[in-house]
């Protein structure tokens, strides 16, 4: 069974996935005033598609919320050989809008 554990740290929020205590996930972002930049969100290449990146999000999207948190935003960076379209339909389906490779979610 997955666990998911959200914390504050400073100016950071971290966001860890596990399963039999060990990480199978993550998702970091920057608080800054009553913003949060979403900077990255990983699952483990062998565990995608399990809906692990969707819980990592809405733990990430909670903890957000609970410390004041009024836009997230999120930049998708192709220059990694990103899927646009799948990663913003990813995005997309927690209710963060999409502009071009910007997206944003005002809580």
């Amino acid at each position: 069974m997955t666990k998911i554990k959200a914390e504050k740290e400073g100016n950071d929020i971290f966001v860890y996935a596990y399963e039999g205590g060990q990480p199978i996930g993550f998702a970091i972002g920057e608080v800054s005033g009553d913003q949060v930049k979403l900077e990255t969100i990983h699952v483990d290449a062998c565990r995608r598609g399990e809906g692990i990146g969707s819980s990592l999000l809405t733990a990430f999207i909670s903890q957000a919320r609970a410390g004041g948190i009024k836009l997230l935003s999120v930049e998708m960076k192709t220059e990694f050989g990103l899927n646009v379209d799948k990663t913003a339909g990813f995005y997309r389906k927690h209710g963060i809008t999409v502009d071009g490779e910007k997206l944003k979610m005002d809580f």
